[in-house]
């Protein structure tokens, strides 16, 4: 079985994800945090890039697959993954050591709408390319 570059990077980029996760529920990983707030915005723009990421290469592995939500198609992997983050940082409500913060989930649901149009329009001009390119 060949392991698609995509897979194989939407598997490095969520891994050190739900590891940071996992250490910051467990109370771990406060330092980081700590850090990340040093930078002006730090915490948004985190959200924004970790949470596009996986959305980024999610949806190019699902060749950027819809649903129809509300009678509008809508990338599956961006819905997933919206509820998840939401779920997440709802979670968060549970441990003395996190924080719930909405502007926190709003930047990460921004990041995956974002990143999985970007990841859509990949997809659709691999497909494009593929259908104009002779096969010998």
């Amino acid at each position: 079985m060949k392991l698609r570059p995509a897979l194989l990077l939407l598997i490095l980029w969520t891994t050190p994800i739900l590891w940071l996760i996992y250490q910051a529920d467990a109370g771990h990983a406060r330092w980081i945090f700590w850090r990340v707030g040093q930078i002006p915005g730090g915490d948004k723009l985190g959200h924004f890039v970790l949470y596009g990421g996986i959305s980024f290469f999610a949806n190019l592995v699902a060749n950027a697959s819809t649903v129809r939500l509300l009678g509008r198609p809508v990338l599956k992997w961006s819905v997933i993954l919206i509820a998840l983050a939401t779920a997440e940082e709802f979670s968060q409500l549970l441990f003395r050591w996190r924080s719930f913060d909405l502007w926190d989930l709003a930047a990460g649901a921004a990041g995956v709408w974002c990143l999985g149009l970007l990841a859509a329009k990949y997809a659709r001009k691999q497909a494009v390319a593929q259908r104009a390119d002779p096969v010998p």
